[in-house]
This record gives structure tokens, C-alpha cells and sequence, in this order.
């Protein structure tokens, strides 16, 4: 691959990125990067910096029953007056990543859209406490 020599100037730390989105059934890569194609005759083709990924059934499946499964622990937390107490995001992933069965892979967006939910409901609130943010029962 040929580049063009124009200098980059950002103030991102990375030079390459990587952008995913995740839609219902598939998922979106994008490639960004800070250098420019040559386009002239006869140098080689722009590869393309976007990409397209078509979910598996099972995928999807298996991303609802680890969704239901999140969300009832969090119900069950909720019931035992868990968030009456103020609780920082990653002491939640770790109580619940506890409770994870051998067929379910809970991921922390897992656990963001539930707790959006329940936020959602107007049962727990979301606050900044110190620069950190914090989970608690709404009074």
C-alpha cells in the first residue's frame, strides 16, 4: 500500500481506530485511520474501511437469555435493598458476573442495559460521587 505524505495532526493518542456498532442482527466495523489513499492511475485500489457482519441465530439467542438472566439478577439485588446502599459500577459487574452460568457470557453492556432499565422505572438513580458515578435506590 501506498500513503500520501501529508502530516496528521490530532489530538486522539491512538492512530488506528476501530468503531463497532451493534444493531439487532448484525454488527458494523469501521476502520478509521489518519493517512489518505493515493488515488493517482495505476496505484492500487482504496481498500474499504467498513465492514459488515451478519449475527449467527445462536448469537442473538444467546444474547437475549443473557439479558433475561442479567436483568432478573438485578430485580433479585433490587428486592434484597442491594442499591440502598450507594454501588459503583464495577462492584455490580462483579456481583453479577458471579452469578454467571456456563452457556451465558455476561458482558458489562449487559449489565448497562439493564441497569438503564431499571433507571428507566425510576427505581434506582445514577450519581457522581468523587468523579466516580454510583448506583442507589431511588428515595
Amino acid at each position: 500500500m501506498e500513503f500520501d505524505s501529508k502530516p496528521y495532526e490530532g489530538t486522539e493518542e491512538r492512530l488506528v481506530r476501530l468503531t463497532i456498532e451493534e444493531e439487532s442482527l448484525w454488527r458494523c466495523y469501521r476502520l478509521t485511520i489518519p493517512w489518505e489513499f493515493k488515488t493517482e492511475k495505476g496505484a492500487p485500489p482504496v481498500p474499504s474501511l467498513y465492514f459488515e457482519e451478519w449475527k449467527k441465530e445462536g448469537d442473538i439467542l444467546a444474547e437475549s437469555e443473557t439479558l433475561s438472566h442479567v436483568r432478573l439478577e438485578l430485580d433479585k439485588l433490587f428486592e434484597n435493598n442491594f442499591f440502598l446502599i450507594e454501588q459503583f459500577p464495577f462492584e455490580l459487574y462483579t456481583k453479577i458476573k458471579k452469578t454467571e452460568l456456563s452457556h451465558f457470557c455476561i458482558m458489562p453492556r449487559h449489565i448497562k442495559q439493564a441497569v438503564y432499565l431499571l433507571i428507566q422505572q425510576g427505581k434506582i438513580v445514577i450519581r457522581n460521587k468523587g468523579g466516580r458515578y454510583i448506583f442507589q435506590q431511588y428515595k
